[in-house]
């Protein structure tokens, strides 16, 4: 091989590695010159999972929520640390139970939001809370009122999230009681009166104690006497006496 075909080769070679150089450098350029472009977030997904059976909370809540923080995250570029403080940002709302987000692969932004779940309400004068099932103190909330069982009258909130709450979870685990209680009042000495949507209207428990003897006993009486029960002569069904029903007659007006 000749000197001049050596240095044909060498010219030949040394243009195919430049070229393979710029080839790569524009290649570079456009994969990942442009990804910070590509993960600008032009577009946040706001979803509330649970909302066909509460509606607590709207997406436009969430983004109120994120602008109050800061955090915002249109046309901005969104890391794993972001997501994570928009989580954050959105579980402390207090009517959120959790928060979950991330970034897509084009940059925008989805947040997946649970509610919380209220267990009953509680009706102190003006003022009303939930107990949620996780026996929290929930607020109310204007947009939305979930059709739950009522307790009113002296309600205090050690006793709403503990004897009164696993009352509650009993009547509602029961067909037939959960159907026909909706109210229930709580008198000074924190006895049960149940307002019963049919028959006679007035069940006074007594205290909570051996709650469950007592429905029992209740059930039977509707069972054994439908007529007195689901009559009109009763205003009153007296449950606290061991092994008695006592009723009190309708006053003539």
């Amino acid at each position: 091989m000749t000197d001049k075909t050596k240095y044909i080769i060498k010219i030949i070679a040394s243009t195919i590695t430049i070229l393979a150089i710029i080839g790569y450098g524009i290649f570079a350029f456009v994969k990942f010159g442009n990804y910070g472009a590509q993960n600008v977030c032009n577009k946040i997904q706001v979803k509330i999972v649970d909302d066909n059976d509460y509606k607590f909370i709207q997406p436009n809540d969430i983004i109120t929520q994120l602008n109050e923080c800061n955090i915002y995250p249109i046309r901005e570029t969104i890391s794993h640390k972001q997501t994570n403080q928009i989580e954050k940002c959105v579980e402390a709302m207090n009517l959120v139970k959790r928060a979950e987000c991330y970034k897509k692969n084009n940059g925008d932004v989805v947040v997946s939001v649970y509610q919380r779940h209220p267990m009953f309400l509680v009706v102190n004068g003006n003022n009303g809370y939930y107990i949620d099932t996780e026996r929290k103190k929930m607020p109310t909330s204007s947009k939305f009122t979930a059709w739950l069982p009522v307790v009113s009258g002296f309600v205090s909130e050690k006793f709403a999230k503990k004897d009164l709450y696993d009352f509650i979870v009993y009547i509602n685990n029961d067909e037939f009681w959960s159907n026909h209680f909706g109210q229930i009042y709580i008198n000074q000495k924190q006895e049960i009166e149940l307002i019963a949507k049919n028959g006679v209207y007035n069940i006074y428990l007594g205290k909570l104690s051996n709650y469950q003897d007592k429905l029992k006993k209740l059930r039977a009486w509707y069972e054994q006497y439908p007529e007195a029960a689901w009559g009109n002569k009763y205003s009153r069904v007296d449950l606290s006496y061991e092994k008695l029903i006592y009723c009190i007659k309708k006053t003539a007006l």
